[in-house]
Order: C-alpha cells, then sequence, then structure tokens
C-alpha cells in the first residue's frame, strides 16, 4: 500500500485528501469495475468532508399531515436529529425535498383549477 495526497480547492478552501493505494490492482474506470475491485465486491460508504446542515428554517409549525411547514420533517426526524449519522441525515433531506415539492406541484395544480373560474367582477 501506497499514501497519496491528492490537493485541491472548493470554493475557495483548501482540501487535502489522504488516500492509500493499493498496488497491483487494475485501473478503476467506472463503478461496476470498482465493484470487482474492492475485496467482496461491496464499495466502502463514502466519507462526509463537510457536515450535512440542520434544515430548519425557524418556522417549527406543523401542517395537518404532522410535517413542519419549514422544513418539511417529521416529529421524529426532527427530535431526532442530533443522533442520526451522516448517511440518515442525506436521506432526511431527500424526502423533504420531495415532501416539498409534492406541496408545490399541489399547489399549482389547485392555482391552475382557480384559474379557470372566470372573475364574476
Amino acid at each position: 500500500m501506497r499514501v497519496k495526497k491528492i490537493v485541491s480547492y472548493y470554493n475557495g478552501y483548501l482540501i487535502i485528501f489522504i488516500v492509500t493505494v493499493r498496488l497491483g490492482l487494475p485501473a478503476v474506470k467506472n463503478r461496476a469495475s470498482i465493484n470487482r475491485v474492492v475485496a467482496g465486491g461491496v464499495v466502502p460508504e463514502q466519507l462526509e468532508l463537510f457536515v450535512v446542515p440542520n434544515p430548519c428554517r425557524g418556522i417549527c409549525q406543523t401542517d395537518e399531515r404532522g410535517y413542519c411547514r419549514g422544513c418539511f420533517r417529521n416529529r421524529n426526524e426532527r427530535f431526532s436529529w442530533g443522533q442520526m449519522s451522516d448517511a440518515q441525515k442525506q436521506d432526511v433531506l431527500r424526502l423533504c425535498r420531495q415532501r416539498m415539492k409534492r406541496l408545490q406541484r399541489s399547489e399549482k395544480a389547485d392555482a391552475l383549477a382557480e384559474s379557470h373560474q372566470p372573475s364574476l367582477f
């Protein structure tokens, strides 16, 4: 094994990656070849370089379905945020985006339905 240092810049910040390289392994060209190269065929979990931000916007009111009107998390997701792993937090953020898009689509459909009604005044 050999240790390799990779220096990069991200949004003006200097980031240094320290990676170990196994000698004698074939070149990796895509995810399928990564699965063949890594022992057991399992790719290790990606390391997060930055903390997953809390999506709270300070509104903290729930709608009729039990989701926060600001961040779209349910009660359990809000209260257990501090104990979640980064992967779990990313999953919650994905669910929040889905919930927000679903609400936007329903509001848009409601607005279109109302716009078909001609004004009487």
